[in-house]
């Protein structure tokens, strides 16, 4: 059904383009000459203004063959990390880095997958509802380019990312919420050396309270990682200032409150203890969700699964992706995987085979959806 040899050329072709958050231009143009080939209208929206990225998000419309509300498809353009180094190595069927950098499948597989699923479409006159396609920037940096796009400019209510790990099949039926937490140490800075009792060491208040930070797997639903400290100016001077920045994650609420509430608890010890002052900021990068095996947008996934010959496999994430912003803003989202495994490592690779599978996928789901219409809602 798929060009597995055209699939593997986009795939490669995306691979050499170095494409860190805020700087996804070229993935972007790549895209939109894509689109242009098919003349399909695609365009960029603002989001690089909200971002700080070199572009927005692309945003593609397809007329349909047939009549119905449109479904979006999804995956993101940047890269946790630059790839400018990166050699591709391929072996036995088997993609991955040759240098000491990721590969970038994380989207790129993703981007691949639904370009080719775009390709065999037009090609094969494949009669379909409308789609809206979204390439979003800054998803690794906080989902920053889906939340700035303008979801009133979309028709769908219901939609598809590719961005989860794993070979061909995975199903993301739930991911957490993430909270951020910055706190700032103002102390009073002294000579060391002369009058050491009459500062306040910032630093010091800060490694008490991180020292009783809850770091690493809480429980099956929660985690949380203490990501950055830093303060002071030099050895000779009690240090006036100190901050760390953590995160917490949980698919419980309930204990996602409970975890920050244990954090902002150990910093108030801390100051009591050292008479320094802090500042706590908190601010929620995403918002999770849970989607239900019954629900029409997982039993679209499901019987395409089907048709094709793929078991489904049901899991939960630790991580966010264009999904929770989705969600969140109504439209319901299923993310799938992409075929990438060990994202965000440098042993990031891709099987070809479950690449193909992927692509295969999103063709027979959009085959699925646009002949069911209850499934839709319509």
């Amino acid at each position: 059904m798929v060009n597995q040899e055209r699939l593997f050329k986009t795939f490669y072709d995306l691979l050499k383009i170095n494409s860190p958050s805020q700087k996804e231009k070229a993935v972007a143009d790549y895209i939109l000459g894509r689109f242009a080939k098919l003349g399909i209208a695609a365009s960029t929206d603002n989001a690089g203004d909200a971002t700080g990225s070199d572009t927005g998000n692309v945003i593609a419309f397809i007329q349909g063959t047939k009549d119905g509300e449109p479904v979006l498809f999804n995956s993101h353009m940047d890269t946790i990390q630059p790839t400018t180094d990166l050699e591709i190595a391929e072996e036995e069927g088997i993609i991955k880095s040759g240098t000491n950098t990721i590969l970038g499948a994380d989207n790129k597989a993703g981007i691949a997958v639904l370009l080719e699923m775009i390709e065999v479409l037009k090609e094969q006159d494949i009669e379909h509802i409308p789609l809206e396609i979204a390439f979003t920037v800054c998803e690794e940096t906080g989902l920053f380019g889906a939340s700035a796009l303008d979801i009133s400019s979309l028709k769908s209510k219901m939609a598809f990312c590719f961005d989860g790990g794993g070979p061909a099949g995975y199903l993301i039926m739930q991911a957490p919420s993430q909270e951020i937490i910055e706190v700032d140490f103002k102390g009073k800075a002294v000579h060391a050396g002369i009058e050491p009792e009459k500062g306040a060491n910032a630093i010091y208040a800060a490694s008490k309270a991180a020292a009783l930070f809850p770091q690493g797997r809480i429980d099956e639903e929660t985690t949380a990682n203490l990501g950055l400290i830093e303060g002071g100016k030099a050895t000779n001077i009690v240090a006036d200032k100190a901050m760390f920045k953590a995160e917490v994650r949980s698919q419980s609420p309930e204990k996602l409150e409970q975890v920050l509430a244990g954090i902002e608890k150990s910093v108030q010890d801390a100051i009591k203890e050292t008479s320094v002052e802090a500042d706590i900021k908190r601010h929620t990068a995403f918002t999770g969700f849970k989607l239900e095996k019954d629900e029409p947008v997982v039993e679209i996934a499901r019987k395409a699964m089907a048709e094709i010959g793929l078991s489904p496999s049901y899991t939960i994430s630790g991580g966010g992706s264009d999904a929770n912003v989705f969600n969140l803003k109504g439209i319901r989202t299923l993310t799938l995987s992409m075929g990438a495994q060990m994202a965000h490592s440098k042993e990031e690779f891709v099987v070809k085979e479950d690449l193909a599978k992927t692509a295969e996928l999103a063709v027979k789901m959009t085959e699925i959806v646009s002949n069911n219409p209850s499934l839709r809602g319509a």
